[in-house]
């Protein structure tokens, strides 16, 4: 874990404690959802936001990065997380 300072701006290099993060994350989530199954749309609704908040997660890094590699970690992000919003969007249209 170090700090680096590029023109004012500190950024944290988490490494490893990021993918613990993410995982823990990941957990969370689907309980989360899993929880509200039982009320009508509701975990729908959950999945959208969670999904949208994750595609625009990836176009900002996308974005904002100039290494490629991190760029085509975000693509393959987005090609897995817009069939499951769209999916999401389909399903909420219909139980709403």
């Amino acid at each position: 874990m170090k700090l680096l300072c590029t023109d004012l701006l500190f950024h944290w290099h988490a490494g490893s404690l990021y993918k613990l993060f993410m995982l823990l994350l990941a957990v969370f989530c689907t309980n989360s959802i899993n929880i509200h199954a039982g009320l009508n749309g509701l975990e729908v609704g959950q999945t959208v936001v969670i999904s949208a908040a994750v595609l625009i997660h990836n176009v900002m890094r996308i974005g904002s990065s100039k290494d490629v590699e991190v760029q085509q970690a975000h693509e393959f992000s987005i090609y897995l997380v817009l069939p499951f919003l769209t999916t999401s969007l389909a399903l909420l249209a219909f139980n709403w």
